[in-house]
This record gives structure tokens, sequence and C-alpha cells, in this order.
């Protein structure tokens, strides 16, 4: 559910299921001068400004983010999530690396292999089994040793 940009954490989608609508919860860090930013112990961030050198309309940015969603919005109403699934692993930061998840105090530790259609993180253990993440209080990625929340 976050967005990252070269590694650093730029942003973050959350999603939740009430009745029979989605709804979604969308930060970006947009114009945030690098000495801005804050830096948590488990992850590097940045901001769009930070990224392209210069600031950004936020009209502008909104409206193409909602042309883009209502475009995949369209696409799953039409065909199903599993074109937007396949989209969604094909650029996924996580796909392929080695995660903890935190299920009320339980930790699985696996490599990402994939996301169901219903949204479940597929994660293959060590035991070379595959775990079906539902929820999870959070999960995080283990990268040279430490460990970025996701």
């Amino acid at each position: 559910n976050d967005v990252y940009i070269a590694g650093a954490k730029v942003g973050g989608v959350l999603g939740e299921v009430a009745q029979s609508a989605i709804i979604l919860g969308v930060g970006v860090n947009v114009n945030v001068a690098e000495e801005h930013l804050a830096e948590p112990d488990h992850y590097s961030a940045t901001s769009l400004f930070v990224e392209w050198g210069s600031g950004i309309p936020l009209a502008s940015l909104l409206e193409r983010f909602l042309v883009h969603f209502d475009r995949q919005r369209a696409l799953v109403e039409q065909s199903g999530l599993a074109d937007v699934l396949s989209d969604w692993q094909s650029c996924s930061y996580e796909f392929g690396k080695t995660v903890i998840a935190d299920i009320g105090g339980d930790r699985i530790t696996g490599v990402v292999s994939g996301i169901r259609e219903d949204g479940a993180l597929r994660i293959r253990i060590p035991d070379d089994t595959e775990r079906v993440i539902q929820y999870a209080d959070d999960v995080c990625i283990s990268v040279r040793g430490s460990v970025e929340e996701s």
C-alpha cells in the first residue's frame, strides 16, 4: 500500500471495505522540501518536489490522479481485478522482497510472491509453502539487514 520512488516512500494508499463500498485514503508528499521531510528510523521518505526539483500545482495533480483512478475503476468494472492486479504486481516495490508481517504479535517472515484478487498478500515462507495474509498490523520490508515499514 506504500508508494516508493527510488526506494524512498513518497506516499501510501489504505483501503477498507464498508458494506458495499470501498473507502480509500490516499496520501502523497507533494511540495515538501527535503529538510522538512520526517525521516523515520525504518524507511527513507521523499516528496515529488524533491524528486522532480520543482513545485507541483495541487489542483493539477488531483485532477490527473482522479482521471487515472476513474480509468482504473472502469477497467475493474469491465473486466474484474485481474488486469489491475497484474499491473500493480509488475511495478510493485515489495514483490520479490523479504517481508515480516506482524499479525497480532505473531511474526511471519517470507518473500512477497503476489497479491490475490481479494487483495490478500501472498508470502512464500522458508519451508517453501505460501501463506496468505488477509490483514496485518504491520508489514515490514527487509532490505540489506534493515527493515522498512510498509
